[in-house]
């Protein structure tokens, strides 16, 4: 844009005589009536400058109404804000992302067209991103939205994740002014803001008046191409209008799939299966570049699919260089297909470029190196050679080379390629530090700020002691917010930040991240709400603290802000919005009851429902109750009031409404309310109630505008199931029975990770080989049934082909491994009966068969690649490649590693948890390999880990336990025996503070992890009250821990936090924690009501069984569902008639007379013990492997 310069220095001087308008008084403006009556003579001014200048139009101010709102939120900014808006030309770049969420929509409304023009051109991506969060909850008109769409484009990402939270009834009131006009989806400029600006507030219905044939000029012209959805409902909707306007994918050509291409995420997967191969070649690479945005997993398999259909012909070798760039991502996981590729295509720029930029786990990047490393003469054939230029090509395939050859790079190369690889991730923090040493960053001594800002992902190789060593001043927390650092690391930086701040956090604690969990108890408590930045509303929280952390700081919210009554106008949305997650972590069920049930509710709760999957079932309960007080669901009347900006607010919290409850909300909202109720969590709800609302989806199916009832339909087809989303754990053994051939395409790799009992898993399998014939032969196939081939007989599972399921071993293994994440997170909601011991025996059975199998697979497909015998031995790629797969090998296969492959492999054979045998066959081979235990270095201890677990308690006394970065590595492993913790905590306590427990430090408990639990009880007496209050959060998360160390804990907690428990505080119980279980009967049962809410289901279960029957059959009746469950049947016998009856009362199912039958599979008699005892008893005896 050409630039007026007179012009700008004129705008710099009327802004400079702004600035002295006070001392210098002018005559009043001429507007009509009294306005300029209203107007103080800073405005007055202001208007002026923008009557003279021609970056405004102020024929597009329709009256003085509007005039006067415009001025009225122009007049609190900043001189300086106005001043840059105006003098676009010069400092543009200096708008900060406050700046622009200080500036309201209707001033940029009044832009001139060349203004609006030089914004969209010149702002950048977070600029525009800021800008877009003004348009929510309606601050804009229509005309607004559309200058805002023209300045910032798609608005979606700002919206529906406002920095990663949804914000779906903000984006319902932004839309309201443009859907509530007749034709509106006719309208080009009103389809467009709608699905750029504001997408996430759009319903089905709003989708369904859209025109088809408008929507695709939009697409055709290339004003519209990528639009995200929030749920798969509105995508369907949105795929129909896609089909009506460019007709069945089976007749699309090049173009239309280029034009198409960043939806294709919206198409079911059997019309993704439709296009034809040879146009889907043409369009290969915008297929390609979408490709990473695909979240469903079954979609991103079926276009994978459709990309290598798209090849001309299966011979690798024959592929061009354009060809595979456009496949490198597909193909990290075809180490096959690799090897076929031709050596000059491999190595061709273009090829390597797009290597370097892909994103890979575990031994992925590995597949790429490896061939590279095998092109004879090449760049890429001798590490040792390697150029800086040639690491900047390969960038994150760097990791792919392996130990052995990352130690022989040569450090001018590294040192020359800096700049490129720094935010390169290794998942061997040793080899992060390989590279590490070769930058020539010198002395930790000498660090300064710009230095840690150029390690980039490479500070998580630095030891907590060269941490110590750095300057304070150079430590901040934004340098470490995004960093994963071990205990040790973080409590050292955490150590630096305080003292840079003369022993307070001060606003550091805004730009801790993650990091702020290093931050113990006492020092949260005394920051200030302006070290939070919580008196000024445009400030957001971005730390993600742990719920006693949060509790801490919201006590502190209270003092300054007041407790929420109706009275109290402080509590606002944005206000809460401004606490982040912090507000779903620590508001109290106490602070939710006190709420206002004014008109603001509903947005209030907004802010909450982001964070939804983070709260507890009583305080999702408590709101549902403060819901129930606004709308009383329970009168039809006063639930048809209950809107669409309401259910997209806080629909998710009604998942605790009844069936006539729901039925009382207008139709319309229900659908909504549905789709949200299946975004949910349901990890804190019983089986018996997500069958319940699964079945309340199914009777409510959007078909064609119509809500039919499908519960017994003869097939359940993928449309049945799209509103359905975490509902779907509800579904029955004869509903899976049922399942249509789309609706196992397109949920199947859903079904397969949930924490399903053996009985539904394997109905589940039966179902897809019914349907899928060449289930056994296609690659994509394995990988939508997922974990579910576990339950393949032997016969089965051995005829699928060795290359076949090589290929996708780590993705059915991470299908197994999200599978036990989501029963874990059950487990720790009190809801581990819901699957028996007898059940997770038989699934850990078939588990390491299936393990069993990838490992052979992928052995057999080495060997053929080193034109080898079948036999030949385990390689450390391999290991990698099979993740927690690892665990299925035998240990004859796990003793077949060669020196060089297992010391290569050492970091991640220490971070897996081995069963007893396994242990004992690596530890020999470690000493074999590596040496006698007394010469292991602190390297060898740092990569080694769970390995330790394989060695006898004398040998573990000759260990150099030297530095607390051991003690972080090895307490992060649960597989430790208490001897073994004893013995690993004597030889630390001897070897770093000469067997004085009177040094111990908070900072070494932190770093401690579960080796805290091998402290004797005499020794936990000794603790110093200092270190144990600064770590007392961490120590009450500790599992491993017996009766009477719990005991000694609890007694030191008293130490710290008074005698009398009825005092402490509610942000002290949750960090007191696990050690709850130590205090004695009488301390139990002086528990209040608000003080058993904040104890965790996990807490309970920990509590001894003589200590649990301390607790009153009142306080029993105190219980919420969860922690009802979460009581054991040993504690459940120690208890008397009355209270096990308030317990079965508080939802509790009866462990020590009942079966236990999960929804939709057969149950199997509850085992009359502890479900933690019976845990520890099973995984260290089942399945020793088999020579």
């Amino acid at each position: 844009m050409t630039t007026n310069v007179g012009q700008a220095v004129g705008t710099i001087i009327l802004m400079t005589a702004i600035s002295s308008i006070s001392a210098q008084p002018r005559p009043p403006v001429r507007l009509p009536g009294n306005f300029s009556d209203l107007l103080n003579s800073r405005e007055l001014a202001f208007i002026e400058l923008v009557k003279n200048s021609t970056y405004f139009d102020l024929g597009k101010v329709n009256s003085k109404v509007d005039s006067l709102r415009i001025l009225n939120r122009v007049a609190p900014l900043a001189q300086r804000t106005i001043g840059i808006l105006l003098n676009l030309t010069e400092q543009i770049g200096d708008l900060t992302p406050q700046d622009l969420h200080a500036i309201p929509v209707d001033l940029f409304r009044i832009l001139s067209n060349s203004a609006v023009n030089f914004l969209a051109n010149n702002l950048t991506t977070a600029q525009k991103n800021a800008l877009c969060q003004q348009v929510a909850g309606g601050k804009a008109n229509p005309e607004g939205l559309r200058v805002v769409q023209r300045v910032a484009g798609a608005c979606r990402d700002a919206l529906l994740t406002g920095g990663g939270r949804p914000q779906r009834g903000e984006a319902r009131g932004t839309l309201l002014g443009l859907i509530d006009q007749p034709n509106w989806g006719a309208n080009p400029d009103n389809l467009l803001i709608a699905l750029t600006v504001a997408p996430g507030g759009l319903t089905r219905d709003d989708i369904r008046n859209i025109n088809a044939s408008v929507l695709a000029d939009l697409i055709r012209q290339g004003n519209l191409s990528a639009v995200n959805l929030p749920n798969p409902s509105l995508g369907r909707a949105l795929q129909e209008k896609l089909l009506s306007g460019f007709g069945p994918p089976n007749t699309w050509d090049s173009n239309t799939l280029q034009l198409l291409a960043p939806m294709l995420h919206l198409f079911d997967v059997g019309q993704l299966g439709t296009i034809n191969a040879t146009w889907a070649g043409a369009a290969r690479s915008y297929i390609q570049q979408q490709l990473p945005n695909v979240q469903d997993p079954a979609r991103k398999a079926a276009l994978r699919r459709l990309l290598l259909r798209s090849l001309p012909g299966n011979n690798a070798s024959a592929w061009t260089p354009n060809e595979v760039k456009s496949l490198v991502g597909p193909l990290r996981n075809a180490p096959k297909v690799i090897r076929q590729l031709d050596d000059a295509t491999l190595q061709d720029p273009q090829v390597v470029d797009e290597i370097g930029r892909g994103s890979y786990s575990r031994g992925q990047a590995g597949n790429w190196m490896k061939r590279l490393l095998r092109i004879p003469n090449s760049n890429f054939s001798s590490p040792e050679n390697y150029s800086s230029d040639t690491l900047r090509t390969l960038k994150n395939a760097i990791p792919g080379l392996g130990r052995r050859n990352i130690r022989v790079l040569p450090a001018s190369a590294v040192q020359g390629a800096w700049d490129s690889i720094n935010t390169v991730a290794f998942g061997n923090p040793e080899e992060s530090r390989d590279i590490y040493k070769k930058g020539g960053f010198g002395n930790p001594s000498s660090f300064n700020g710009s230095t840690l800002e150029r390690l980039g992902s490479f500070v998580v190789a630095l030891r907590a002691k060269e941490l110590n060593d750095i300057p304070h001043t150079a430590i901040t927390g934004k340098l470490f917010k995004n960093v994963k650092l071990n205990r040790a690391q973080g409590k050292t930086v955490i150590k630096k930040i305080l003292a840079n701040n003369n022993g307070n956090l001060g606003p550091e604690i805004r730009d801790l991240g993650v990091q702020i969990q290093f931050v113990s108890l006492r020092q949260i408590k005394n920051i200030s709400i302006q070290d939070l930045g919580l008196d000024n509303e445009t400030i957001t929280l971005v730390i993600v603290p742990s719920r006693p952390q949060a509790m801490a700081i919201i006590e502190i919210f209270l003092l300054h802000f007041g407790d929420p009554s109706s009275t109290n106008t402080n509590y606002t949305s944005s206000l809460i919005t401004s606490l982040g997650t912090t507000a779903a972590l620590g508001f109290t069920e106490g602070i939710i009851s006190a709420l206002s049930t004014d008109s603001s509710l509903t947005t209030i709760l907004a802010a909450l429902a982001e964070y939804e999957h983070t709260m507890t079932l009583g305080q999702t309960k408590s709101i549902v109750a403060k819901l129930k007080e606004k709308f009383n669901f329970t009168d039809s009347s006063s639930a048809s009031t209950f809107s669409i900006t309401d259910a997209l607010n806080v629909g998710k919290f009604l998942k605790h409404l009844s069936d006539a409850e729901l039925l009382n909300i207008n139709e319309t909202v229900r659908l909504i309310v549905i789709q949200q109720i299946g975004n949910s969590s349901m990890v804190s709800r019983k089986q018996s109630e997500i069958r319940r609302l699964f079945l309340f989806a199914l009777r409510h199916v959007d078909i064609n505008g119509t809500v039919t009832d499908r519960r017994n339909a003869i097939s359940i087809s993928s449309n049945d199931l799209l509103a359905v989303g975490n509902l779907l754990e509800g579904i029955s053994k004869e509903e899976i029975g049922r399942l249509a051939s789309d609706a196992l395409q397109d949920f199947g790799d859903v079904l397969a990770k949930l924490p399903l009992e053996p009985v539904r898993h394997k109905e589940f399998l039966y179902r897809a080989y019914h349907h899928f014939t060449d289930l056994f032969s296609n690659s994509e196939r394995l990988t939508t049934v997922g974990c579910a081939l576990q339950w393949l007989n032997s016969t089965d599972l051995q005829s699928i082909n060795a290359d076949t399921i090589a290929t996708v071993c780590p993705d059915i293994i991470d299908s197994c491994v999200e599978k036990d994440k989501n029963l874990r997170k059950r487990d720790k909601n009190g809801l581990s009966y819901a699957v028996t011991l007898s059940e997770r025996y038989q699934e850990r059975t078939a588990r390491d068969k299936l393990y069993q199998k990838c490992g052979d697979a992928i052995s057999v497909s080495s060997a053929k690649r080193r034109k080898r015998a079948a036999a030949a031995s385990l390689t450390c790629d391999q290991i990698k490649s099979l993740g927690d797969g690892a665990t299925g090998l035998t240990t004859t296969t796990l003793d077949g590693m060669v020196e060089v492959e297992f010391e290569d492999c050492l970091g991640t054979i220490g971070g897996l948890a081995w069963n007893s045998s396994q242990l004992s066959t690596l530890a020999n081979k470690a000493k074999t390999h590596i040496g006698a235990v007394n010469t292991w270095n602190e390297s060898v201890l740092l990569q080694i880990g769970s390995v330790v677990g394989g060695l006898t308690t004398s040998e573990i006394g000759q260990l150099n336990i030297t530095s607390n970065d051991i003690m972080a590595n090895l307490g992060g492993h649960k597989v430790f025996s208490t001897s073994q913790l004893t013995a690993i905590f004597s030889q630390w306590l001897s070897t770093t503070k000469g067997g004085s427990i009177g040094s111990v430090t908070s900072s070494d408990l932190v770093s401690l992890g579960e080796i805290g639990c091998g402290m004797t009880s005499g020794q936990i007496a000794s603790l110093p009250a200092d270190s144990y209050g600064g770590a007392v959060t961490d120590i009450g998360s500790l599992t491993t821990c017996e009766s009477v160390q719990l005991q000694a804990f609890a007694e030191k907690a008293k130490g710290v936090y008074g005698s009398d428990v009825t005092t402490w505080s509610l942000s002290t119980i949750p960090a007191v924690g696990n050690m709850i279980g130590g205090l004695p009967k009488s301390d139990l049962a002086k528990l209040s009501s608000s003080q058993i809410a904040v104890i965790s289901p996990s807490s309970v279960e920990q509590i001894p069984p003589m200590s649990f029957a301390g607790f009153t059959s009142s306080q029993i009746s105190y219980f919420n569902e969860n922690q009802a469950n979460a009581v054991t049947s040993q504690q459940q016998t120690s208890l008397g008639t009355d209270q096990l009856n308030n317990l079965l009362g508080a939802g509790a199912t009866n462990k020590v007379i009942s079966d236990t039958t999960p929804p939709g599979g057969s149950g199997s008699a509850q085992m009359k013990l502890s479900f933690s005892l019976l845990c520890i008893v099973v995984v260290s005896s089942i399945l020793v492997k088999s020579t």
